[in-house]
């Protein structure tokens, strides 16, 4: 079974696309409110066994040390994509 996703505030935007492709999706807005600190957001991750989907590295590492599931975006990721996407348009 998959599990509940949560997507950090930087990564909102992906949450329609994500549930387009099948995922269960929370959004730290959603379920906390704007501008809620790491604390909450690690509070909320651990007690509902969700996925946290962030850019942010801090956070990342602070899950990783509470053993709470975590996925980094960072811009390497981001960067990889657009790299795809343009090799595809515009082959070498």
């Amino acid at each position: 079974m998959r599990p509940t996703i949560l997507l950090d505030e930087p990564v909102l935007g992906m949450d329609v696309y994500l549930r387009d492709q099948g995922w269960i999706i929370k959004t730290v807005r959603e379920v906390l409110g704007s501008g809620k600190s790491d604390d909450k957001i690690i509070e909320i991750a651990k007690s509902n066994k969700f996925v946290l989907v962030t850019t942010d590295r801090k956070l990342v590492k602070r899950c990783k040390l509470l053993n709470i599931e975590v996925f980094e975006l960072g811009v390497e990721i981001f960067a990889e994509a657009v790299n795809r996407q343009l090799s595809k348009a515009y082959p070498a």
